[in-house]
């Protein structure tokens, strides 16, 4: 948006803030709600769990996921929270890579913040993605976030998110399942982050606009 902007007028000054999380609704969990959320949720209890949520569609990546999954041992668990045209394509990558048995697909929900407590990594695999608040509400309930570097041909904010806002995400130099499965593995220990609600919040967006007015 701000690449058309400047074409139309380039003397124009822009200025990029983020929006911010309900940290009502997004907040970090301990270890006994995060089991029984996953209780309630059928996810394994005794899984590293791998969460996407979004459209199924092609630009969101979630074939990517399922690589991934399939590149790493029984002791991870992948699940996709959304509806959309790939669907049944994602199904059948699944059961044809025969890692169906660790991948659990869920509908559309209204409760997001259920899936992000119960979950240990937050997957971002898009390759368009203009801002990523998905990204903003994973570390605003304390999970991992793993996600490929934004390039040329990978067009998402995820590497600005993670300088400007001086953010915990674990960044993969390549779009490649064997190497986000590798990072994921070497950071299989680390605590998820403990991202200050400040940066987050819907007040940190009113600050940026009353500091730029």
């Amino acid at each position: 948006m701000a690449e058309q902007i400047n074409s139309i007028k380039p003397s124009l000054k822009i200025i990029k803030v983020f929006p911010g999380v309900d940290t009502n609704r997004f907040f970090p969990v301990g270890k006994n709600q995060k089991e029984e959320l996953r209780k309630i949720l059928g996810m394994p209890s005794q899984k590293k769990v791998m969460l996407c949520i979004g459209r199924l569609e092609k630009i969101k990546g979630f074939d990517l996921a399922i690589k991934t999954i399939g590149c790493l041992s029984d002791e991870y668990h992948l699940v996709i929270v959304g509806e959309g045209s790939q669907k049944s394509y994602l199904k059948n990558l699944a059961t044809d890579m025969n890692v169906d048995y660790k991948v659990q697909f869920e509908r559309f929900t209204k409760k997001p913040e259920d899936y992000y407590q119960a979950s240990d990594y937050f997957l971002m695999t898009s390759t368009y993605e203009p801002l990523g608040q998905v990204i903003l509400e994973a570390l605003a309930s304390g999970i991992n976030v793993v996600a490929p570097k934004s390039t040329d041909s990978i067009k998402t904010a995820t590497s600005e998110i993670a300088e400007r806002l001086n953010a915990p995400i674990l960044l993969c130099e390549t779009y490649d399942p064997i190497a986000l499965a590798q990072l994921i593995e070497i950071n299989s220990d680390s605590p998820g982050p403990n991202f200050s609600k400040c940066q987050l919040s819907w007040m940190s967006l009113y600050d940026d606009l009353k500091r730029n007015l």
